[in-house]
């Protein structure tokens, strides 16, 4: 018996081999390979090794070896060495940092992770692999390594870039009310990333907003994904929404200009405060609702949020637009509050209307906010309002005895 033990990083290689009886056979030998799956750890995905050149690429197909992340996004895999060449691809799950759905993942055969640094590095073009892997490291970590407890903040940077860049793009085209299946959404991010993938490796490099915005507006912008349904009007402005998520992120982690720090070793939890979370959260909503208006075409709400709690009773409450509205179309008709009557104005400046309440709200009730599509921008093109948004706002409690009962924000969506 022959017995290989390797370990790197998380990775653990076991491979065992034996001889057939009889002494002249050839070895067989079995591979255990173990990693994470990580933005977040990320929980329930489904990774399996994708055979190069058999079956349907980045489909698990009949007799291709899979299995299901835990609790801490931790994954086993047993590979024969008869298994041929193949990548890991992990798709769903849960990404446990942010609660929300896992991005499709890949990376090379032999990585200690999967994670989005090496979905980068395994969709670039082959003769652009090493260039791209050195400009990953140059953040000051492995290209595989477990960025959610071994990270700098340029890596933290450039991962979470790519991560909120794909899923702008995701929730802007569901916002059109286009509904892609799983499959759909799969090959819109496969070829979304690597589109970006190409566009990063021409970079100088990867330690600045400047040098993000340009491999993912070039990426996406790019990017053809006419055989899923989907046809942008506006190419270029698409892009440069989904890219806009960048700027926001430096912003938000406090370096809007500079190179990050690649030096200084973090994790995901210390660097990635929940407050910092909320707001790259923010940023995608309102450019997912950017770039729904650029794939149609037509105005949409440009949101930063779904819910308001502690709203004033004295308030108004104000929409947004990405588009210069028709005030004609703005009414209480079409903008409308549950059981209250009002009035509404339109500011063109700011592209923003505003409902009047005819009486003070009640308190501690919650409202829902209903916008049609009646609403037109100047070129008589008709709202979009996504099939899923629920506005709401809840007023502050009614105050004690000899409070003025004032306090509280007003409800600007």
């Amino acid at each position: 018996m022959l017995l290989k033990q390797i370990q790197r990083g998380s990775l653990l290689i076991l491979a065992i081999g034996l001889t057939a009886c009889g002494g002249g056979g050839s070895a067989v030998t079995t591979a255990a390979v173990s990693g994470k799956v990580t933005q977040g750890p990320v929980i329930g995905a489904t990774i399996f090794a994708d055979r190069l050149g058999a079956g349907t690429a980045r489909v698990k197909d009949d007799g291709e070896l899979s299995t299901t992340t835990d609790a801490s996004g931790n994954f086993n895999l047993s590979v024969p060495s008869n298994y041929g060449d193949y990548v890991l691809v992990s798709q769903g799950g849960t990404d446990s940092l942010t609660g929300k759905p896992a991005i499709q993942m890949m990376a090379p055969a032999g990585s200690a992770n999967v994670t989005p640094l090496t979905t980068m590095v395994s969709l670039a073009p082959a003769n652009q692999q090493a260039a791209l892997k050195a400009k990953i490291e140059a953040t000051g970590i492995k290209f595989d390594d477990d960025i959610s407890t071994h990270a700098t903040a340029a890596a933290l940077f450039l991962s979470k870039s790519i991560e909120a860049a794909i899923e702008t793009l995701g929730v802007g085209i569901a916002n059109t009310g286009t509904v892609l299946s799983a499959s759909q959404l799969n090959d819109v991010q496969y070829k979304s990333m690597s589109a970006i993938a190409a566009a990063f490796a021409s970079e100088p490099d990867l330690l600045n907003s400047a040098n993000l915005v340009d491999g993912i507006k070039n990426g996406v912008g790019n990017a053809d994904f006419s055989s899923d349904g989907i046809t942008s009007t506006s190419p270029v402005a698409l892009a440069q929404s989904v890219s806009n998520c960048v700027n926001d992120i430096a912003r938000i982690m406090g370096n809007p200009t500079g190179n990050f720090d690649a030096s200084t070793a973090t994790t995901e939890a210390d660097k990635l405060t929940a407050q910092i979370l909320n707001s790259i959260s923010d940023s995608i909503v309102v450019n997912s609702n950017n770039a729904a208006s650029k794939i149609t075409g037509h105005p949409i709400l440009v949101l930063t949020s779904f819910h308001f709690t502690g709203i004033n009773i004295n308030s108004t409450v104000s929409l947004a637009f990405s588009e210069d509205m028709d005030p004609a179309t703005l009414t209480a008709s079409t903008f409308k509050i549950n059981g209250v009557s009002g009035t509404v104005s339109y500011n063109s400046a700011t592209k923003t209307a505003t409902f009047h309440p005819a009486a003070p709200f009640a308190y501690n009730t919650t409202y829902t906010i209903t916008v049609t599509p009646d609403i037109k921008d100047l070129q008589g093109r008709t709202l979009i309002v996504p099939a899923a948004l629920a506005l709401t706002f809840t007023t502050v409690l009614q105050p004690t005895t000899g409070s003025t009962g004032t306090s509280g924000t007003g409800a600007n969506f």
